[in-house]
């Protein structure tokens, strides 16, 4: 039965487009169909020769900015390496004079005019030094390393830098490393 309903479904089909095409033969509207068909067929094929074209200008351009950061990072590094060549030079001659045996005072005061160059350099490149001593205690750019009682120092505030904190450009790069202080000793806690 499944079979004769087919058959019958794809003759009440072919009756029904046969008569459509008919209909529209007689009005004449068989061309008009086909020129807005060809019409609708050329927008489709504009629309993906722009979709297609859109694709490839992306690509393009999302490989052009890969190449252009990899050179940014690059010419990034070469300008802070050229920066610091001289500071290299000059702990160079440090480590000559040491050699020598030149006296210890202009052995210190060189390092020291090589310490304070490199600094000039790290700060010429953005980088900020975060030295909070004697500040509030801050968890975004601080690390505590100990707490420590004092009737000197006001609670939470830090009583020593144990390693400088640095940022790049607004940026934290280490946070300072501190003791910070927690307030006075509780006599009534200590004499229990």
């Amino acid at each position: 039965m499944n079979g004769e309903e087919d058959e019958l479904e794809k003759e009440v089909v072919d009756i029904t487009s046969n008569q459509d095409v008919a209909a529209v033969e007689q009005g004449g509207g068989l061309n008009e169909l086909l020129q807005q068909i060809e019409a609708l067929q050329d927008q489709v094929d504009k629309s993906k020769e722009n979709y297609v074209r859109t694709v490839a200008d992306f690509d393009n351009y999302r490989r052009r900015m890969v190449r252009e950061m990899e050179e940014i990072r690059k010419s990034a590094a070469f300008s802070l390496i050229e920066d610091l060549l001289p500071v290299l030079d000059n702990l160079s001659l440090g480590l000559e004079a040491a050699k020598k045996g030149e006296s210890a005072s202009s052995i210190l005061e060189g390092l020291q005019m090589v310490f304070d160059q490199f600094k000039a350099v790290l700060i010429s490149n953005g980088v900020e030094e975060l030295n909070p001593e004697g500040g509030a205690f801050d968890h975004n750019e601080h690390e505590c390393v100990s707490l420590v009682a004092s009737t000197e120092v006001e609670e939470n505030k830090v009583i020593a830098v144990v390693r400088l904190g640095y940022r790049l450009n607004g940026r934290l790069i280490r946070p300072a490393s501190v003791i910070v202080s927690s307030g006075q000793v509780d006599s009534s806690k200590t004499e229990k």
